[in-house]
């Protein structure tokens, strides 16, 4: 028997899909809630705003860019706007200045795609 988080049931484990990686060699929610949450669209139960953070840190880190943001700083740093952030040119971006230095909280502004790819090509020009 084991627990899903999800849908809160201890089930059989007949109903979770195999996971190598996992300790007992089971995946972490339950067959239903899984396709539950495909149908859905959503690939991760976990919290939207945390998946974005970690997505934004990891894509500086393998950038070598310095991000110097704790999770709930970056959500506080984003505010209203959080929902706004995006790739298309309109979207918001976490710009640096000069598009140098690290992602800081003194080093940071919220710009759109289309005027961080601007400022971007600007600054390496200079």
């Amino acid at each position: 028997m084991k627990h899903c988080p999800s849908c809160g049931l201890t089930q059989p484990l007949d109903n979770f899909y195999n996971n190598r990686a996992q300790h007992d060699g089971k995946a972490i929610y339950c067959k239903e809630c899984r396709k539950q949450q495909r149908r859905s669209g959503k690939e991760s139960l976990g919290n939207p705003y945390t998946i974005a953070f970690h997505r934004q840190k990891g894509q500086a880190k393998a950038r070598g860019i310095e991000f110097c943001f704790t999770r709930n700083e970056w959500v506080s740093w984003w505010g209203e706007d959080i929902d706004k952030r995006g790739c298309k040119p309109d979207d918001l971006h976490m710009c640096r200045h000069g598009d140098t230095g690290p992602y800081h909280p003194d080093n940071v502004y919220k710009d759109t795609c289309r005027n961080n790819s601007r400022d971007g090509r600007r600054s390496q020009l200079d």
